[in-house]
């Protein structure tokens, strides 16, 4: 039986000096004359037009050229949608630059002047089979991407379910202290729903900002007082949090808005609830004010025996924070947690 020929490798060479690109072309033909077909082009442009009118196999790209420079010549051939292995050609002057190609998207570099064809066709063949691979591997991270995503889903819907039975039972309660616990512990879970939403939200699944997604927090829990006269204020330095710093995170500012709703603003029309998020060396300081009634004299967090106060401090706990009563006006707290070293 005959053996079927392979077909020579197309290779696209982007270069403004016509005789580095007919080494190249020497070299490839000394290598092996029936496996590479080689395509010239000056400028950028011409090669983004030649891909356009060509299918190649692999690029040879000198990152200066007359219509673009460094590695913006990267990003522009890239950016015309070119899906393809590029191999970057370097001067010994300018190795830093080809290295930050490789470390973006180009999969290898030559230095021109030292390299011979055996190492030019092996960079060649190593720069195919490298990108094969990559697009293998970021085709599965984006299938695990969309089944963590389906699951976050799944998990906010579950919980939002949970909080509807729990808003129904509620109503079937006559005792008002325990319809509110009811509705306490609908509020809790409601709060663990926003984190999966955060996250389902994130490019990186596992971290949300800690701004936004407290401010998504505290309004729903103001809108869910029923008190329209209370203002909002999230601000402060934007920190990424992961999941395990967020929950416990999202539930103190649960119950500390919470409580400022139900106890701050008695017999007042209007009121203020202020969040400021500042980092401290590796650390996040959450300072939690309102300019409400003011809490009582002496008060102390630990001592207090109320099902939310109790569950602030183990959460503080859980994530190794610290807690600081603010002097007044209002009630004010300050938060200290650990961000995680990355």
């Amino acid at each position: 039986m005959t053996e079927q020929l392979k077909k020579p490798l197309q290779v696209l060479i982007i270069e403004d000096n016509p005789g580095d690109a007919e080494l190249v072309d020497i070299m490839l033909a000394e290598a092996d004359p029936s496996s590479y077909d080689c395509h010239h082009v000056l400028t950028l442009d011409e090669g983004v037009a030649a891909l356009q009118e060509k299918s190649f196999d692999v690029v040879l790209l000198d990152l200066g050229l007359p219509d673009s420079q460094g590695l913006y010549t990267l990003e522009r051939l890239l950016a015309a949608g070119a899906s393809i292995p590029v191999v970057v050609l370097s001067g010994n002057d300018d190795e830093d630059t080809a290295l930050q190609a490789v470390r973006g998207a180009a999969q290898d570099y030559l230095v021109k002047g030292d390299f011979g064809p055996r190492t030019l066709t092996r960079t060649l063949r190593y720069a195919i089979e490298r990108k094969r691979l990559t697009d293998r591997l970021e085709a599965a991270l984006e299938e695990n991407r969309v089944l963590v995503r389906e699951d976050y889903h799944r998990t906010r819907n579950n919980l939002n379910l949970v909080a509807s039975l729990l808003n129904l039972q509620a109503n079937l309660v006559h005792d008002p202290r325990d319809a509110e616990l009811f509705k306490d512990t609908r509020g809790r879970i409601i709060t663990l729903s926003r984190i999966q939403e955060q996250l389902c939200r994130s490019s990186s699944l596992r971290e949300v900002d800690a701004t936004e997604y407290l401010n998504s927090v505290a309004v729903h829990l103001i809108r869910a007082a029923t008190r329209q006269g209370i203002n909002l204020v999230v601000s402060g330095s934007s920190a990424s949090l992961v999941s395990d710093t967020a929950v416990p995170l999202g539930l103190i500012v649960n119950e500390l808005v919470t409580n400022s709703a139900k106890h701050a603003f008695i017999d007042r029309e209007s009121g203020l609830i202020t969040i400021e998020l500042n980092k401290e060396e590796g650390s996040l300081l959450m300072k939690y004010r309102d300019n409400g009634v003011g809490l009582p004299e002496g008060f102390e967090p630990r001592r207090v025996e109320t099902l939310g106060m109790m569950l602030v401090t183990s959460l503080i706990q859980q994530i190794d924070g610290t807690l600081t009563v603010l002097p007044g006006p209002g009630a004010g707290f300050a938060l200290m947690i650990p961000l995680p070293e990355k």
